[in-house]
């Protein structure tokens, strides 16, 4: 391939990416950038099956603040933990998240589920919405699974990353 054609083609291929991801860098039309990560610690104390803990977001003004992401794992370095991590079985964290139509919200929780000491992310590149548009914080509830009850102190890292922006809003 000639030089002069070779950067034709960049130069097309980067004015494609600019058209779809847009001169702010932001590939979804709804949000706003940057992203912002929020995190928070939930302990799953012996004999306890869940825990709930309230995860901090930003202030959006008139926009919400959109789920984008979420990453969790088990603390593995502090405190009495480090040992019994080893003994943690089947998981899951949820995040509450909702789908806006124009008879309301329908909550459809963001999970992860895991098995073991094992850390996960999953995302949303959209974004989706949290109940309210001007809550402050948002519950999320921490579990372990199939009916057990923790053995051991467990403790889970969890961190949410999401936007301002509008929610998408559909017509049942």
């Amino acid at each position: 391939m000639n030089t002069s054609k070779s950067r034709r083609v960049i130069a097309s291929v980067a004015g494609l990416l600019l058209l779809v991801i847009g001169p702010s860098g932001c590939a979804s039309l709804r949000c706003n950038c940057p992203t912002e990560t929020t995190s928070v610690r939930a302990v799953i104390l012996p004999g306890a099956s869940f825990t709930d803990v309230d995860l901090r977001v930003p202030d959006c003004g008139s926009k919400e603040f959109l789920v984008h992401g979420v990453h969790v794992g088990p603390e593995v370095v502090g405190g009495a933990t480090q040992s019994s991590v080893v003994n943690l079985q089947k998981w899951a964290v949820s995040v509450p998240v909702y789908q806006r139509n124009t008879g309301g919200s329908i909550k459809v929780s963001f999970n992860v589920l895991g098995e073991g000491p094992v850390h996960l992310s999953s995302s949303l590149p959209g974004g989706q919405a949290i109940l309210y548009p001007n809550l402050s914080t948002l519950p999320i509830r921490v579990s372990l699974l199939g009916g057990v009850t923790a053995s051991h102190r467990f403790e889970f890292n969890i961190h949410v990353a999401g936007s301002c922006g509008n929610a998408f809003v559909w017509s049942p």
